[in-house]
């Protein structure tokens, strides 16, 4: 008699599948719903958005290569100190890694702009080793690949935040309603990584031409002083500061 036929043992491979009652956020409910979702191809996909190759995201997050490949291939469960590192190196939220493809929100997190966000005492203290002083003529103490490499640091957050109120623009009503206090906020910072874009550029642009080299240097405020279009700029800023602390002192943002 023929023995009874056993299954085989190799089954499919195990898929690391998150249900919406298994997140690491509260807000990934509103995403997932009762939508499986795999960690690891949510993985592949942003690593790919950002044409990062897997060495080079296991450089950037500090997580050795085989790992984000067992993730990827859906062969490891991830601890939650991996997610947080490689959410940190991608720019996005561990939550992202839970999200369905059709239930993810159209507006993304606010783009990481470190530079917007300083203050021109910062940048003028890069550029020229100390803040600037009224009336004062600053020594530039940066080189100019150094200048160079700033000035196109603010292009680049400049055009992300450019790309995200456009894709604010382009989202449901809802989601904008819900997001409104991030647009303001990404329009301040867009109009302030622009004003300290132009200014670096003008301060790069007389390390770079020798015919230039007569100017002298201008610190932040001294440039927007002599610039119209900076002024505007300028004032914009601060009015938009002020405004959002009133709205966080008044209790009114949401």
């Amino acid at each position: 008699m023929m023995p009874a036929h056993k299954p085989h043992k190799q089954a499919n491979k195990p898929q690391l599948v998150m249900q919406y009652h298994y997140c690491y956020s509260r807000d990934a409910k509103r995403y997932i719903g009762e939508v499986n979702v795999t960690i690891g191809e949510n993985l592949r996909r942003l690593r790919k958005e950002r044409r990062l190759s897997q060495p080079g995201l296991a450089k950037r997050a500090g997580v050795p290569q085989p790992t984000i490949s067992n993730i990827e291939n859906d062969r490891r469960e991830p601890h939650a100190s991996t997610l947080r590192k490689l959410a940190d190196a991608l720019g996005v939220e561990v939550v992202d890694f839970f999200r369905a493809e059709e239930a993810r929100p159209l507006v993304p997190m606010l783009p990481r702009t470190p530079l917007a966000n300083s203050s021109p005492e910062a940048l003028e203290t890069r550029l020229f080793g100390a803040p600037v002083e009224a009336g004062a003529e600053p020594v530039m103490v940066m080189t100019e690949p150094e200048a160079r490499e700033l000035s196109d640091a603010l292009l680049r957050e400049q055009l992300a935040l450019v790309g995200w109120i456009e894709a604010y623009a382009a989202a449901p009503d809802a989601e904008r309603f819900d997001r409104r206090a991030d647009h303001d906020r990404a329009q301040a910072l867009q109009k302030r990584a622009t004003a300290y874009h132009n200014w670096v550029f003008s301060q790069w642009r007389k390390l770079y031409d020798p015919q230039r080299s007569a100017v002298p240097f201008k610190g932040a405020r001294q440039w927007a002083a002599e610039t119209d279009e900076a002024v505007g700029r300028f004032m914009a800023i601060g009015q938009a500061e002020a405004e959002r602390k009133r709205i966080e002192q008044s209790g009114d943002a949401v």
